[in-house]
């Protein structure tokens, strides 16, 4: 969108105002003495402001106040945007996108935000590293005038208190991605009608790596499953998510990719940033309390839970699970064995919130277990994962130390969707497994046949 056509779009917005927007609007953007000008001469005005044809001025103090502080603060920002256009020597405003949902500085004061809310607190929490502030403030009335839930991602203005004390919200334009009118109520998650996980994705694709191939024709990944990808010790599990990452965002665009890193390092951190492009990274490093941690998974799960409600399907990559759950013991106030338990229980609900709605969208949970299992309520964790996934990508040390294309063990992975792929990919499969075929042979046959014709050609597979 260049200025022109975002100067006549702000026009035909203010032609739809009343009078008494209009003035609220003249107002902020700086005319002066909008309350005794006609709706024409408003409109001008404004206009002539964000064309950079005149100067905003200070509001007076004098005369009477407006009846009402608030104005539609989207209309104003693309007014300030569209003057910082015109005025700019440069020309790369074909290049910036009006209200980006990650972040747009408005004015010196006011950005346009999106974060993640969460009740405990009245925060939002910013993702991705992208805006200066780690939480926002949420007041209780602009939580209740839009119905907010825990883990809407809310994009709106936010504005920067003079103090430096903690940004505020100040209104909200979009709730997960859609506009105010088309958003679904929060809470019917666990009401919506849920059918087999049947709907497999396809991770292949031209000069894919050799982990996604393996993925494809031994565990298949289906829409709504319960992944669990074992990354014991000498393996390398973010090159395993950033494989399944790439792989749906080439084939399967409309996925939303989730990656939630729990008690975290900073370099593994950085390391997810670096090779998992597209997903939205949410993450606590090690250097954060436990409570910390737990309020960011469940606001992540949550947020999950609301794309699913509004008809979107997500893939949900969760790391440290192990982590998460000895915060979820240190944080309890219960003896040893009964902590364990319950940690084990409280990763088994979340787990368990995978699922594909009937005739909606779906929610597909990739936990990474490192299986260090320093403790018993370690033992106790994995053990709830194994039990409940129903897809494992099982990653070998000793595939990992040979230097093999891939570290993934095809023999000791498994899906329970395998019986939903594609007939071609199963009779790969198990020509490989019923062919006395070793894990490394494996890898090093794939490797060697870039396409599934011919490696059924090597296999003699007619």
């Amino acid at each position: 969108m260049n200025k022109e056509e975002l100067l006549k779009q702000i026009e035909q917005r203010l032609i739809a105002k009343n009078i008494y927007d209009l003035r609220q609007i003249g107002r902020a953007a700086g005319m002066q003495s909008p309350s005794s000008a006609e709706r024409s001469a408003i409109i001008s005005g404004v206009l002539a402001i964000a064309s950079g044809q005149s100067d905003p001025v200070s509001p007076s103090g004098r005369g009477a106040h407006p009846k009402s502080p608030e104005y539609d603060r989207a209309l104003l920002g693309d007014i300030q945007l569209c003057r910082t256009f015109f005025l700019s020597d440069t020309k790369q405003e074909d290049k910036i996108i009006v209200s980006s949902p990650d972040f747009v500085r408005l004015s010196s004061t006011e950005d346009m935000v999106s974060a993640l809310y969460m009740s405990d607190g009245d925060i939002a929490f910013t993702t991705g590293g992208k805006y200066p502030y780690k939480e926002i403030y949420v007041s209780s009335a602009l939580a209740r005038k839009y119905s907010l839930t825990d883990g809407d991602r809310i994009e709106g203005v936010c504005r920067k208190n003079a103090d430096n004390s903690m940004p505020e919200f100040t209104s909200v334009e979009k709730i997960n991605g859609k506009l105010l009118e088309d958003c679904a109520a929060g809470g019917a998650f666990y009401g919506l009608p849920v059918t087999y996980p049947a709907a497999v994705f396809n991770l292949g694709g031209e000069n894919c790596g050799v982990t996604r191939r393996i993925i494809n024709l031994f565990c298949p990944l289906a829409k709504g499953q319960r992944a669990l990808i074992c990354a014991p010790a000498g393996t390398d599990p973010v090159k395993a998510v950033a494989a399944v990452a790439e792989g749906l965002g080439e084939n399967h665009p409309n996925v939303k990719k989730i990656i939630l890193v729990t008690d975290g390092y900073p370099e593994e951190i950085a390391e997810y940033f670096r090779t998992c492009g597209g997903c939205d990274i949410i993450y606590t490093g090690v250097d954060q309390s436990e409570k910390r941690h737990l309020e960011v998974a469940e606001t992540a799960f949550a947020h999950c839970r609301r794309l699913v409600e509004n008809g979107f399907d997500v893939a949900l990559f969760a790391v440290g699970t192990e982590r998460l759950a000895r915060s979820y013991s240190l944080s309890s106030v219960q003896l040893m064995p009964q902590a364990e338990q319950r940690a084990a229980a409280y990763i088994r609900r979340l787990f368990g919130a995978a699922r594909t709605v009937e005739g909606g969208g779906s929610l597909t949970v990739a936990a990474v277990s490192r299986q260090d299992f320093s403790s018993s309520a370690d033992v106790a964790v994995y053990n709830c994962l194994k039990d409940c996934c129903n897809m494992r990508v099982e990653l070998s040390p000793r595939l990992a130390r040979s230097g093999a294309a891939s570290s993934a063990d095809a023999l000791q992975s498994y899906s329970y969707a395998e019986d939903f792929a594609p007939q071609s990919a199963r009779r790969l499969a198990s020509a490989m497994r019923n062919g006395g075929y070793s894990a490394e042979e494996i890898v090093k046959l794939i490797e060697n046949c870039p396409t599934d014709e011919s490696l059924a050609a090597a296999l003699k597979i007619q």
